[in-house]
């Protein structure tokens, strides 16, 4: 835990943040009634939005996969493998959006987002080790776990104490993995949408934050 923390602060040097760039005033109204309530994930801006740009992103993280699977390591392959063994565009697009969304509602920053993004995707890979490996006892733990929380941590603990208990082995991804193919997502959303744009906050003197 201290080590993640490490790496998270030399990673976050430069904090950005994101903003709603469509329909913000509204969004945000909405989203404040919703957030209050605990829904924001289910507000009709979030709906309107998820159908809107749910393709368009799909189509673009389609297109860095199969433009980076060279074969070569590096920072791309890092972030282009894991989604390209999802094997699900669409499913990794909801994903960003969502978490894209959730974030901007709690006021997270860029990098808080991006590890959230990266532990959803990275929890997504898991379930489909785990569900080619075992799909019976797959479905019922994940049904069971998807009625009883949206917690993404607790989630990551049921997932590893069973894949441990059931001796499925899979990769764990260190704090700069994670990152990294959170980042990516963010950034291909910012270059493919006008869902969202980076913001720079001031918030003392010397000191900005994005």
């Amino acid at each position: 835990m201290i080590q993640n923390e490490k790496q998270l602060r030399e990673l976050e040097l430069d904090r950005e943040g994101l903003m709603i760039a469509k329909g913000k005033e509204r969004y945000q109204q909405q989203l404040k009634k919703n957030v209050e309530k605990g829904r924001n994930s289910v507000t009709p801006p979030y709906i309107y939005l998820q159908k809107q740009y749910l393709v368009p992103l799909s189509q673009a993280i389609q297109s860095f996969i199969d433009e980076n699977l060279t074969g070569k390591a590096g920072v791309r392959a890092t972030s282009v493998i894991p989604l390209r063994d999802l094997d699900d565009t669409k499913k990794i697009s909801l994903i960003t959006l969502k978490g894209i969304i959730d974030g901007i509602a709690l006021n997270k920053t860029m990098l808080q987002i991006s590890v959230s993004i990266g532990k959803m995707i990275e929890l997504e890979e898991q379930s489909l080790i785990f569900k080619k490996d075992k799909p019976f006892l797959h479905n019922r733990i994940l049904r069971d776990l998807m009625t009883r929380t949206t917690n993404i941590e607790h989630r990551k603990k049921v997932f590893s104490h069973t894949l441990d208990k059931f001796k499925i082995q899979i990769e764990k991804w260190n704090i700069a993995k994670t990152v990294l193919v959170g980042q990516q997502l963010i950034s291909l959303t910012i270059s493919h949408t006008d869902l969202i744009e980076r913001k720079t906050i001031k918030i003392r003197k010397n000191n900005t934050q994005n």
